[in-house]
């Protein structure tokens, strides 16, 4: 059964329409007007979401390899939008002093996490710091089959969550901190476990 035109045509406006809002995206982290709030992050995500979902629904009953074909490159706009968003919301002209620690440098394990939790600040910045990277983890696991080895994935997580805080550091860009690492791993981890757990059918 071939795909009726209809619907090519009603993907493609909604791929170009997710499309047009990553490309906004990467005016508005270029041009300097950055990303500040919980609420800025929901609708630029819902932006991009919404339409993809939509097309990919209207084309729920074409061919498996055409579907196929586009749930990859509505994933590949994705994973366009979690670096784009990532970039916006890590690198950043600003240094903080986190738990005292003037230098912009933390490398004690739990030190800012304990912190925040003695004194009740910022608490929604550990939970934003877990799923930090669940997105972009999530779309590598869905595009590469070799990314699900245990070892790809842990490696290049840990690669990338370590590339980010040492760039924030030597670019000055924000505060480089080994707790960040710590709960980006654990929302990895969390999501590993669940993705292994769906693909073995136990839940």
């Amino acid at each position: 059964m071939h795909i009726a035109v209809w619907k090519k045509v009603v993907f493609s406006l909604c791929a170009l329409f997710a499309t047009g809002w990553v490309l906004y995206l990467a005016y508005i982290v270029f041009s300097g007007h950055f990303i500040d709030t919980f609420t800025d992050i929901a609708l630029l995500c819902f932006a991009v979401y919404a339409p993809l979902f939509l097309g990919i629904l209207f084309l729920s009953r074409c061919e498996k390899q055409a579907l196929q074909k586009i749930w990859k490159l509505a994933l590949y706009i994705c994973l366009a939008f979690h670096c784009m968003l990532l970039y916006g919301l890590l690198f950043r002209n600003y240094y903080i002093d986190v738990a005292g620690t003037a230098s912009g440098v933390n490398l004690v394990p739990f030190r800012s996490i304990l912190f925040k939790l003695h004194t009740g600040t910022a608490l929604s910045h550990l939970i934003y710091q877990l799923f930090l990277l669940v997105p972009l983890a999530l779309n590598l696991l869905l595009l590469y089959a070799q990314f699900r080895r245990p070892l790809v994935y842990w490696g290049c997580m840990i690669a990338i969550s370590g590339l980010i805080e040492f760039l924030q550091f030597i670019m000055r860009t924000g505060y480089c901190n080994i707790d960040d690492i710590l709960l980006s791993m654990l929302g990895c981890f969390l999501l590993y476990i669940s993705w292994r757990s769906l693909q073995n059918g136990k839940w």
